[in-house]
């Protein structure tokens, strides 16, 4: 009871401090903040096991870790980790990792699950993710397809040059007649709206050469 009753006043006495000299007050709670801070690099999570047992709830926190090093390591587990984390990835957007936002949406890219197509998708508006995004959408294939021909719709020049690159990508890699029925769509969205093929020129060729002309006029723009 008498130690009790000692932390109690040892309590309000240091209350009145804070109290009475603000700028002291201050300084102590930095201090402590300071010092909780050195404490959680000191204690790093346990990444290796978090991967063997596929805990992403563990790694989702992790990515808050004052350690730079430590962000990084649970960013690159949640990706080896892949589609048995997804579903929880995409709730965590919606919950308590909101302030995680960007890094969580960059995993389900990186991861590029078809489940993840719509957050995929909308992240093309972000100039931070567009690339691993664009990778994603080459990745998933024919599905994405649908989603980026109705983005040539769109009112925003960029964002419809953005869907015809990818667009163009994706047929490389998946050809699929749902591209070749917008190609029209695709040459006006890469400023050829005069663009058109004979008959003795394929259509693929068509797209390669509106990609390069649109990359080599790009290219020339930044120099």
């Amino acid at each position: 009871m008498k130690d009790t009753n000692t932390i109690l006043l040892y309590l309000v006495l240091f209350l009145l401090i804070i109290w009475a000299f603000p700028h002291i007050g201050r300084r102590i709670l930095n201090g402590f903040k300071h010092l909780l801070r050195w404490i959680r690099r000191l204690i790093k999570p346990n990444i290796p096991k978090m991967i063997v047992q596929q805990n992403v709830e563990g790694l989702l926190c992790a990515l808050r870790h004052e350690d730079k090093s430590v962000r990084q390591s649970a960013f690159d587990a949640l990706v080896s980790i892949g589609e048995p984390a997804v579903e929880r990835l995409q709730t965590a957007l919606e919950g308590n990792y909101r302030v995680l936002q960007h890094e969580i949406v960059h995993i389900l890219c990186e991861i590029a699950d078809l489940r993840s197509l719509d957050i995929i998708v909308d992240a093309l508006q972000h100039t931070s993710l567009r690339p691993v995004a664009m990778q994603a959408l080459v990745k998933i294939g024919e599905p994405a397809i649908p989603p980026l021909i109705k983005l040539l719709q769109s009112h925003d020049w960029q964002t419809r040059r953005i869907a015809a690159d990818v667009l163009i990508q994706v047929h490389v890699q998946h050809p699929s007649p749902m591209v070749l029925a917008a190609q029209n769509r695709i040459a006006e969205a890469l400023g050829h709206e005069d663009l058109h093929t004979d008959q003795h020129q394929h259509t693929d060729e068509m797209f390669y050469y509106s990609y390069t002309d649109w990359n080599v006029h790009d290219d020339r723009a930044e120099h």
